[in-house]
């Protein structure tokens, strides 16, 4: 090892700023090879996925096609069943003159009715 700090050299490197020419000139074109095999292969990758992928989609959507023609027909029928609904709303709204009662309702016979048609002055024993 050195004492002044430098750092040791293989002889035959060109890496230094004493490198010869020919090693400089080899280098930018091994990086320039290099970066272009990278891009092509990163395109092929990017091409084989978009294809995967296209096919895989392809083939869940030819899968599914009873599952979605089975929810088409399901939504068609409450679709008819909503209309008969409301319609069956609107016949009431007519009879009962637009009025909506919600809630719950009992019924009270009237005693004066029942003792009338029983002879009866409305009390009960």
């Amino acid at each position: 090892m050195s004492s002044d700090g430098e750092r040791p050299r293989l002889a035959g490197s060109a890496s230094g700023p004493g490198g010869s020419l020919f090693g400089r000139v080899l280098g930018i074109a091994a990086g320039i090879v290099l970066l272009v095999l990278g891009f092509t292969l990163s395109a092929l990758l990017f091409a084989f996925l978009l294809v995967a992928g296209i096919l895989a989609g392809g083939i869940l959507w030819w899968r599914t096609r009873a599952l979605r023609q089975a929810l088409r027909s399901q939504m068609q029928q409450m679709e008819e069943g909503r209309a008969e609904y409301e319609g069956m709303d609107e016949d009431r709204m007519r009879r009962d003159g637009g009025r909506v009662i919600e809630g719950e309702a009992t019924r009270e016979e009237d005693d004066q009715e029942d003792g009338q048609e029983n002879g009866q002055d409305g009390r009960r024993s």
